[in-house]
């Protein structure tokens, strides 16, 4: 981070360089028409802001994936852990995403049981991983009549949860991989490859399971399964405070 940090402030330092600059660029051009690295000077007069727009917005997207790294990698003692309604949870999630659903499709369905037990761990976290499922279904739709539906059950005494969408589906070699650091298909988007490997990591710290099913044509489904509260008298060996463990 810290050499991105110096891209931001050398850019920053461009900026201002250039403000103070383009009235000289203007008499120049006045004086003479001769282009500078190939290029005219009328020409570098509308390239140089975005250039240096180009330069700030990749450190952003640099930032932004050291920052989701740290995420991934801070230790959970941080964390505040509780009972915990799943069926909460994708509420806010879904509302979060409303906007972007809405401009996806009209086939939306959400089906929630309404008994389902409560489960211990961190809402916030488990909201990230929510919405990170969604957001993937919905850039999985290809026409406005896509399928896409969450529900919620129980079953084999876990709580279950999918996120299934009817886009193109993916074949074994890219479903093997969707867990692993930085891997994506949706990098002209501005896609990282994090987001998955980061909800598995905290889904795993709730000693919960997330998996991907799918195939071409078939569209895909992700199935996060969780404990109830009360199962285990511990989510993860030595990981959750003392203060915490109580409430399961």
């Amino acid at each position: 981070n810290n050499p991105n940090q110096f891209i931001l402030s050398n850019a920053g330092l461009l900026e201002s360089i250039w403000f103070d600059m383009r009235p000289l660029l203007e008499e120049i051009q006045d004086l003479q028409q001769a282009p500078a690295g190939g290029i005219d000077l009328d020409e570098i007069g509308r390239m140089i802001p975005e250039c240096i727009n180009s330069l700030c917005e990749g450190a952003r997207r640099i930032d932004k994936i050291v920052s989701d790294l740290k995420t991934l990698s801070k230790n959970s003692t941080d964390r505040a852990w509780s009972n915990i309604d799943i069926n909460e949870a994708i509420r806010t999630s879904v509302n979060l995403c409303s906007s972007m659903i809405r401009k996806a499709t009209t086939n939306f369905r959400l089906d929630l049981r309404q008994d389902l037990p409560e489960t211990f761990g961190n809402i916030q976290q488990l909201e990230q991983v929510l919405i990170n499922l969604i957001q993937n279904a919905v850039q999985a739709l290809e026409t406005p009549d896509g399928k896409l539906l969450i529900s919620s059950s129980f079953e084999d005494q876990r709580i279950l949860v999918i996120v299934e969408d009817g886009g193109a589906g993916m074949d074994r070699d890219r479903l093997r991989k969707i867990f692993d650091p930085f891997f994506t298909t949706k990098r002209e988007l501005g896609g990282t490859g994090i987001g998955l490997s980061i909800s598995k990591s905290i889904i795993d710290e709730h000693r919960g399971e997330l998996v991907y099913e799918s195939q071409p044509g078939y569209g895909t489904k992700a199935l996060l399964r969780l404990e109830p509260a009360g199962t285990k008298e511990e989510i993860s060996d030595g990981k959750i405070p003392a203060e915490t463990r109580s409430h399961s």
